[in-house]
């Protein structure tokens, strides 16, 4: 007998915590997953769906919510955008532009 089920999801719905863990790891890594099951295990409780404390979860989307505030991962920041140039026509059809530049990089 096989069984086979699909269970959608949604990101927030994970409900681990890195904190609580105290885990926090470079790369993708299987021993940075949490749950409260025991991984090898079926999950019979989809609220149980395991989080990770990697920096690879980023990637995947299956960070455990508290992950950038535990790990100290912040997000690049950018400035503001600069005002158009002038336009390279001054009839018919042309380019203007504008610009802006990262003001931290993601860490």
């Amino acid at each position: 007998v096989m069984l086979t089920a699909t269970v959608m999801l949604a990101r927030s719905s994970l409900a681990g915590s890195c904190r609580a863990s105290r885990k926090c790891c470079d790369g993708k890594d299987t021993d940075c997953a949490v749950q409260e099951a025991d991984l090898n295990s079926i999950i019979m409780d989809v609220s149980d769906e395991p989080c990770y404390c990697d920096t690879g979860c980023l990637e995947m989307g299956d960070c455990c919510p508290d992950f950038k505030e535990f790990c100290g991962v912040q997000d690049c920041e950018v400035s503001a955008w600069s005002s158009w140039t002038p336009c390279s026509s001054s009839c018919g059809p042309g380019t203007s532009s504008r610009a802006r530049t990262v003001t931290r990089p993601e860490s």
